[in-house]
């Protein structure tokens, strides 16, 4: 068997890291801010993972963006309240508990192949989107999740007026 040699091997990884040092200053070219580069590598980690889903398994998923959702709502209800004021702690232990339910979820939807793949994963997203807007007194429904606060990594606070100026060029 024939090896590939490193150079080639990891040339794809070397593309998406020149990618990501090289897009803020991109961003700032076209008159854009850094939260826009921001989102752009999220939704860009969201695509590879459903590109990932789809192209390796075939598996075809109509709730793959209700994880980001339930993150989210995740890591502002842990904010609002146990963490006050913190933005790490929250991100991570949305993560966790992220994992935690898709493993659950996992175990229930991926006896399923086909068309009764897509439908659970329909379903899913339904009930996410019901959850989000029908439970006001958890995630204040179509008003939204009030009373939070930017985070601070340990002494970086981002509420000053100098570093959210900072972080939005």
């Amino acid at each position: 068997m024939r090896t590939i040699p490193p150079h080639v091997k990891y040339r794809p990884l070397w593309i998406a890291v020149i990618a990501v040092v090289a897009l803020p200053i991109a961003m700032q070219m076209l008159g854009l801010t850094i939260t826009s580069a921001s989102t752009v590598v999220i939704l860009a980690i969201a695509a590879v993972g459903l590109n990932l889903l789809v192209g390796y398994t075939g598996l075809v998923s109509f709730g793959h963006a209700a994880w980001f959702g339930i993150g989210a709502y995740a890591a502002a209800l842990v904010q609002k309240q146990w963490f006050e004021g913190q933005i790490f702690l929250p991100i991570l232990f949305s993560m966790v508990f992220v994992a935690a339910l898709s493993g659950f979820v996992g175990v229930l939807i991926l006896r399923r192949r086909g068309v009764y793949f897509s439908l659970l994963t329909l379903a899913l997203a339904a009930l996410a989107y019901t959850i989000a807007f029908r439970w006001t007194e958890v995630t204040g429904g179509e008003d939204g999740l009030g009373g939070l606060q930017r985070g601070k990594i340990g002494p970086l606070s981002w509420t000053t007026r100098v570093s959210s100026t900072l972080l939005s060029r």
